[in-house]
């Protein structure tokens, strides 16, 4: 199922079925741990509409596209963070009372990414 996983992930997202999240869930973890590809268990993990998670060595998903796992001192990077902001603001648009709690320290880190770096304005935004 891995080596084909875009496909199987696209078969099973077209024909819902009970309880079909936690094979989605299943092919995310496989992805992780047995080829290291992060990305695509995010996207495994974001398509059986799975919760994000505070930084844990159980987490799921922290960021978007981020590995706390491999990186737990890097993995807030700027790209991770801007993704997971799109998605969240991607949410609120069909849900405007739509919050990601546990993102909300990430918002506060980049801010502070945007201050070091000069640019006081959008950070402050």
């Amino acid at each position: 199922m891995l080596e084909d996983w875009e496909e199987n992930l696209a078969v099973i997202a077209a024909n819902r079925t009970k309880d079909d999240e936690l094979v989605i869930m299943h092919l995310g973890d496989c992805l992780w741990k047995e080829r290291s590809e992060n990305m695509a268990a995010h996207l495994c993990y974001l398509v059986a509409e799975a919760n994000f998670e505070s930084y844990s060595d159980s987490a799921r998903m922290c960021l978007v596209g981020a590995d706390h796992w491999k990186c737990p001192r890097t993995y807030a990077s700027p790209d991770a963070i801007q993704r997971t902001e799109l998605y969240e603001y991607s949410k609120v648009l069909g849900n405007s009372q739509f919050i990601l709690l546990p993102f909300q320290p990430y918002k506060i880190i980049y801010a502070h990414m945007l201050a070091e770096v000069g640019k006081v304005s959008d950070s402050l935004k």
